[in-house]
């Protein structure tokens, strides 16, 4: 499988994925926070705040920080979940 076949095939189910994701969000008993990254070069940071305000929870976005904040900054995304907790 090429490259480009693996993103063929992750796009063509992401969708689905996406709208199974959300749909089913609200019967989770562990609370739930959108971490974003303010350097990605692939999702617009417009994408975090309103998947954030579909499903009703915490959005904290992380300076600096690019398409994989828990790989790229560890302990900037904890921070980031743990400043949402009440």
């Amino acid at each position: 499988m090429t490259v480009v076949d693996a993103f063929v095939q992750y796009y063509a189910v992401f969708t689905r994925d996406q709208d199974y994701l959300e749909a089913n969000l609200a019967g989770l008993a562990t609370p739930v926070t959108v971490v974003w990254d303010s350097e990605n070069l692939y999702i617009k940071q417009e994408m975090g705040t309103v998947f954030a305000a579909r499903i009703g929870t915490a959005w904290k976005l992380l300076l600096g920080v690019g398409h994989y904040p828990h790989l790229l900054a560890p302990a900037q995304a904890i921070a980031g979940i743990r400043a949402t907790m009440g």
